[in-house]
């Protein structure tokens, strides 16, 4: 019995696991044309085609499903076999995006490690969804709907959505009110969440360029602009409480607008039960902190011309109710 090259073999059920030769290439680190070169050796290895081409995508043969069926559990159980002879590390490696990494995970750390003080963690920011059936990776947290292909997921909060700004710019541009600060004000644009326009429109902010203001490819880039003064952002909460807080951004309008999406903590479909004990710590951690860290934002009746930083959109809600309360 001879065996397939197992390198083009594993190459082959990414490509069949994530629909493509690209999600595949850049899940596996590689470029698509060294997954085809793969493909295509192990098809001369088998003397039979495994995929076949439809327009830009490529889908498997019946004899490439053939194959994938009665290999991906034995790769499966090969890497699981080789975990099992490797020397204990007490690791738990977690792939997500830089902005949350960057202003709400690491802020947080420490208090992991206080718990957890024999576990390494290893963080990497990547914007990619990567494989987390390839055993390189323990979690994922991730910005979406909760919907990943072979993966199951838990929320850890909505990305509702506020405008802020530096508390001087809201003087400079807001102290007359909303109707003669916002077409004075600067967006503040994060390349990939086009919300403005829908926040604009549910706030009846009329005659505004949604196009026109700084635009950024990622959130910390854009709280960083807020923070200099620069302009108006719409950022989540979660991401800026401390600046919240501390006063150094202030919120122009407490009503959350709702993007549909959130963040996520992902693991491998099935394998719950079967994490490392350090991944089941870290996820049940995360929750845990999401749960206890993240208030929602309060709706208000109508949009105030700006929030002092000590009044946090709750503060804001809890005051205009007593205002409207009779004494």
């Amino acid at each position: 019995m001879k065996l397939p090259p197992l390198h083009a073999l594993r190459m082959f059920d990414a490509v069949a696991r994530l629909g493509g030769i690209r999600a595949a290439a850049e899940t596996l680190f590689v470029t698509p044309a060294a997954v085809t070169q793969q493909v295509k050796q192990l098809e001369r290895s088998l003397g039979v085609p495994l995929l076949q081409r439809q327009g830009r995508s490529v889908v498997l043969t019946e004899a490439g499903r053939q194959l994938h069926l009665g290999t991906t559990r034995h790769l499966h159980a090969i890497a699981e076999a080789a975990e099992q002879v490797r020397p204990r590390e007490q690791r738990v490696r977690i792939t997500t995006v830089a902005s949350f990494a960057v202003r709400w995970l690491v802020p947080r750390l420490q208090r992991f490690m206080d718990r957890c003080p024999d576990v390494d963690v290893q963080v990497d920011a990547d914007h990619r969804l990567l494989d987390l059936g390839s055993g390189d990776w323990d979690l994922a947290i991730r910005e979406g709907q909760g919907r990943y292909p072979g993966t199951e997921a838990e929320r850890l909060f909505g990305l509702e959505v506020v405008p802020v700004c530096a508390p001087a710019y809201a003087k400079r541009h807001f102290k007359q009110g909303p109707a003669r600060g916002w077409p004075r004000a600067r967006l503040l644009h994060e390349v990939g969440h086009p919300w403005w326009p829908g926040w604009l429109e549910r706030a009846g902010v009329a005659g505004i360029d949604t196009g026109s203001g700084l635009h950024f490819s990622h959130t910390v880039m854009v709280i960083a602009a807020a923070l200099d003064g620069q302009g108006v952002a719409l950022v989540p909460p979660p991401f800026i409480q401390d600046e919240l807080a501390e006063g150094r951004l202030c919120v122009l309008d407490a009503q959350p607008y709702e993007t549909g999406v959130g963040m996520y903590v992902v693991w491998p479909a099935g394998r719950g039960p079967g994490l490392s004990a350090e991944a089941l710590q870290f996820r049940d951690w995360v929750l845990a902190e999401a749960r206890g860290a993240t208030a929602p934002v309060r709706r208000t009746a109508r949009a105030p011309a700006a929030i002092p930083a000590d009044r946090t959109p709750r503060a804001a809600t809890t005051a205009a109710a007593a205002r409207r309360s009779p004494r």
